[in-house]
């Protein structure tokens, strides 16, 4: 994935989180959500939405990097990106990644990401 910027993973710092989702938002995905535009009238337009972001940040929730200003920005980012998906590219077919039950512990952690992706909106 590319979200919001190897900053968060190496600082406690809020602003580099913050600088790192307007990053995101305005370098990253709004420019590719455009080219999408694009081409989604004439062709099938499927998405993989920042694969391993969200398992990431449950199995390590216990990492003072995964959290506060880290975990906020991640979830800014990718609520932010599936909003303006379904805006601009509302034909995509956009896959949320849940990772897989062999390393998200799923007995360990599933009901902490459903409630993660339910609080996305």
């Amino acid at each position: 994935g590319r979200l919001p910027d190897g900053r968060c993973d190496l600082s406690d710092q809020p602003d580099n989180c913050m600088a790192g989702l307007h990053e995101y938002m305005t370098e990253y995905a709004d420019p590719f959500i455009e080219v999408l535009s694009h081409y989604a009238p004439a062709v099938p337009v499927v998405i993989v939405l920042e694969p391993d972001s969200l398992p990431n940040l449950i199995t390590n929730a216990e990492d003072s990097h995964c959290r506060g200003a880290t975990f906020e920005a991640y979830t800014r980012g990718l609520e932010y990106a599936a909003r303006r998906l379904a805006e601009v590219v509302p034909s995509a077919s956009v896959y949320l990644d849940a990772g897989h039950g062999g390393w998200i512990g799923w007995d360990e952690h599933a009901q902490a990401y459903m409630q993660l992706v339910c609080s996305l909106g």
